[in-house]
């Protein structure tokens, strides 16, 4: 603040305020353009991670429809997930696990233990930060995890 106070006390003209005012407009656009970016990337990821629950609750109860006798069935839910993602194109993802889960089992990414059985799948998907010109779109692969109750007219 001193600072500010010297160079206002020394400057005979207009330009440091010029300057200020030049600055201040300069940093309040750069801040507008990252703030827009950043919700960009949030729809995005939202949209995306929407796409994967919706997904995980359909393979979950086809799976269960499918195989009433078997309270839970990874490799049918597993298939079912597969066929769910591919129809609603959701764009490229990477599969890292898709287990069973029974009532007791750790969750890490929910960070708690499940109450009834179900299915938990983590997926990697890649989310467009920015268009750069000459180099191309930039992409954040954002890791995504999601419990799906497991459905079955025995657990009704």
């Amino acid at each position: 603040m001193i600072l500010l106070k010297k160079f206002f006390r020394d400057e005979d003209g207009f330009f440091l305020p010029m300057m200020m005012t030049i600055c201040l407009v300069f940093l309040l656009t750069a801040m507008t353009f990252i703030l827009g970016i950043e919700f960009g990337v949030m729809k995005q990821a939202q949209a995306k991670y929407d796409w994967f629950g919706n997904a995980m609750t359909f393979a979950s109860s086809a799976a269960g429809q499918m195989n009433p006798e078997d309270t839970i069935d990874g490799e049918m839910a597993e298939q079912f997930f597969e066929a769910a993602m591919e129809r609603m194109n959701a764009g490229d993802y990477t599969l890292k696990s898709f287990t069973e889960v029974e009532p007791g089992d750790y969750i890490s990414k929910v960070e708690g233990t499940a109450k009834l059985p179900g299915y938990y799948a983590v997926i990697e998907m890649p989310i467009a930060v920015v268009n750069v010109p000459l180099v191309g779109r930039q992409y954040v692969n954002v890791p995504m995890g999601y419990y799906a109750l497991g459905y079955s007219p025995e657990l009704q």
